[in-house]
């Protein structure tokens, strides 16, 4: 059984292209999590227009950090999307999970593809193309293939070079990396440095699988305005809770 897992917020303009390219990979059993949050135009009115099974649709309530001053309106907007990512992946119940945005676009074979990696690795990620908000290609391919299989802890931590959109791995992996800490800011890098630490099977996918859409509102392009200090100081951040995680197993 396969979950995808997708946060939305306010995507009424690219969550029906994204849908779309998804339902038609997938099993009648097979599920697509949906966590929302508080969205204030059409996103859950076209959700609940498919009137399909495998869709489900959970509300998400923001944490008590809306109050707070620890975060920039940036962080607190990546803090929103992980936090709405785990309550996705908290619902689900497959034994493969994809991470999946709302508006992106899945190619025609991904999930053929992936799952074909997944027979052999814990957790898998993928290359993927670039498109504008009309939907035109900008990119065909974004990753360097040798840079993303680089393991090493340094280069990890570093670089953070994981992508959920990119993304999908076995239960195994999902189950090491619930609960997130309070202060997990990317849900990605989270999963990815957990699933590192504990020595699951990792493989590149030197292909893209999705096309990736570029516009205004993109959560994941939010991050890059932080500062240096910030993001040294988010690492060592993510050190201290990685080893508080490993100390409680």
């Amino acid at each position: 059984m396969i979950s995808v897992c997708i946060a939305t917020h306010n995507g009424e303009k690219y969550i029906k292209e994204q849908i779309d390219s998804i339902l038609s990979q997938l099993n009648r059993n097979d599920e697509i999590i949906i966590s929302d949050d508080g969205s204030t135009d059409a996103t859950l009115n076209i959700l609940s227009s498919y009137g399909d099974p495998r869709i489900h649709i959970i509300r998400f309530i923001q944490p008590d950090e809306k109050r707070s001053h620890k975060y920039d309106r940036n962080q607190l907007y990546i803090l929103y999307a992980s936090r709405n990512f785990e309550n996705a992946l908290t619902h689900s119940k497959g034994n493969y999970i994809f991470l999946c945005d709302q508006d992106d676009i899945w190619y025609p074979d991904k999930v053929k593809e992936m799952m074909e990696c997944l027979k052999a690795y814990d957790i898998v990620k993928h290359d993927f193309s670039t498109i504008d908000s009309s939907g035109k290609l900008i990119k065909e391919t974004n990753y360097n293939a040798e840079h993303q299989r680089n393991r090493s802890l340094t280069h990890l931590i570093k670089h953070l070079p994981f992508r959920g959109c990119c993304m999908a791995f076995n239960r195994k992996v999902l189950t090491r990396s619930l609960p997130f800490p309070k202060k997990c800011l990317q849900h990605d890098s989270w999963i990815g440095m957990i699933a590192r630490i504990n020595n699951h099977s990792f493989f590149y996918y030197d292909k893209p699988l999705i096309y990736h859409r570029l516009h205004e509102n993109n959560v994941s392009e939010s991050n890059k305005s932080n500062s240096i200090y910030y993001k040294f100081k988010y690492r060592i951040n993510l050190i201290l809770q990685i080893l508080c995680h490993k100390a409680f197993e």
